[in-house]
């Protein structure tokens, strides 16, 4: 772990064959990087058309909540193998989270809550 518990900036995990880097983003000043991240997110999700607009409207209002936004690098790449997905799963449980993975939007039990194109899972 970099930085102190309380305020921590990078967790590594280091296994075998792949690590996983999680980089922590907090709110410090207006337009800063986790403003610009937030704020990116919301408008896409906004953006999408979807017939669960309840949902869209609902994952919206957690990103605008959002207080600290995780970002993952795995290497090689994400695998089952390496234990990232259940890590990611772990860490969004824990902090009442969702995962963002680019296109879609996930629960930490990597439930499709929706996705760019519209679609979702039940």
């Amino acid at each position: 772990m970099v930085g102190p518990e309380s305020e921590w900036k990078r967790i590594e995990f280091h296994g075998r064959t792949a690590e996983l880097t999680l980089n922590s983003l907090v709110y410090r000043r207006p337009q800063d990087k986790f403003s610009q991240v937030r704020l990116g997110t919301a408008g896409f999700f906004q953006a999408i058309k979807t017939e669960n607009e309840e949902r869209q409207q609902a994952i919206i209002s957690h990103v605008a909540k959002t207080r600290l936004i995780i970002g993952i690098v795995a290497d090689p790449s994400f695998s089952d193998e390496g234990c990232h997905f259940a890590i990611l799963g772990a860490v969004a449980e824990a902090g009442e989270g969702y995962v963002f993975n680019g296109s879609a939007m996930l629960d930490a039990n990597a439930k499709v809550l929706l996705d760019s194109d519209g679609s979702f899972e039940e």
